[in-house]
């Protein structure tokens, strides 16, 4: 699912060094944690992983596409098999919730015959069906970052990458989020969530990638067996 070969990530604008020779293998249909201090390159590691930024140098694959040499040809089919949920929700506030969940669908010019109804099982899905016609700002904080996940896995991706998802939620909502993220996992999706929240790692009891200062200093996911 996922294999990097001496990756590297630097910013020139800050002269700054985010990720520096990572070697690691992560399995289809694992499940764990990226931890690490502020800095230690979590969110770096996880926008590579997305294709939302390029690395510096290395070789970096993800779900079979070699994100060193995809083409924008190619892009669409790639992000159709990555879904992503971040901190902040990022939901527009002048849509529906509805609406909200189907723009990945939008994007990749599926049928809007068939939007709906992907749209009512990915809410069916994180426990939010009878909020389909909803505003987001009528919804709670965690129900919030539900919609947001529901997005992330409206298309069906093969790995989830989150980060930081329950940054902004109480424990119990925490919790609840997780739990969603393990049911999608148990169905087969690759899920990696990067977090700083140690006593959650320490109660899911996964395996987990640690980040310092750019490097790879504990890697659980290759002692891992994947049920």
């Amino acid at each position: 699912m996922i294999r990097l070969h001496k990756l590297s990530k630097r910013y020139p604008d800050t002269g700054g060094s985010a990720l520096s020779n990572l070697n690691m293998e992560i399995p289809s249909g694992a499940m764990g944690f990226v931890i690490g201090h502020s800095g230690a390159g979590k969110s770096s590691l996880l926008k590579l992983l997305a294709g939302i930024e390029k690395p510096s140098g290395g070789e970096i694959n993800v779900a079979g596409f070699d994100l060193t040499q995809i083409t924008h040809r190619e892009l669409p089919d790639f992000r159709r098999q990555i879904g992503v949920v971040f901190q902040e929700n990022r939901l527009l506030f002048d849509r529906s919730v509805a609406e909200n969940v189907g723009l990945p669908l939008e994007v990749c010019h599926v049928r809007s015959a068939d939007i709906e109804s992907r749209v009512r099982a990915a809410l069916e899905k994180v426990g939010l069906g009878q909020h389909f016609d909803a505003m987001p700002q009528q919804l709670s904080g965690g129900e919030q970052q539900r919609v947001s996940i529901a997005r992330a896995v409206v298309n069906r991706p093969s790995l989830i990458i989150a980060d930081e998802p329950t940054g902004n939620l109480d424990r119990k909502l925490a919790q609840d989020i997780m739990r969603l993220f393990w049911d999608f996992n148990r169905l087969g999706t690759t899920v990696l969530v990067a977090t700083h929240d140690v006593d959650m790692v320490a109660e899911m009891e996964m395996p987990i990638l640690e980040l310092q200062d750019g490097q790879i200093v504990h890697n659980q996911f290759s002692e891992a067996v994947v049920l």
